[in-house]
């Protein structure tokens, strides 16, 4: 497992694990009860990081880092 991406906030890091997983990629957040509990820990030990398989690890950012545009999501709610 790698870390594919990390963040400062949970609900940015829970969306990001929603879409690698609606994409058929594995992901889960390490320590996320922890985090949740204990903000500074989290922040010490770096925000919340996103794992996913190594195999998978490519894919994972090239997601994560694409741009969706305007278009693409007005097409895409109706």
């Amino acid at each position: 497992m790698c870390v594919a991406a990390t963040f400062a906030l949970e609900h940015d890091a829970k969306l990001a694990q929603g879409l690698l997983e609606s994409a058929g990629i594995p992901a889960f957040l390490r320590n996320e009860n922890v985090n949740r509990i204990n903000i500074v820990y989290a922040m010490s030990e770096g925000g919340w990081r996103l794992y996913v398989p190594a195999a998978a690890e490519q894919d994972a950012r090239e997601l994560l880092n694409s741009r969706v545009s305007a278009a693409d999501l007005a097409s895409q709610a109706e």
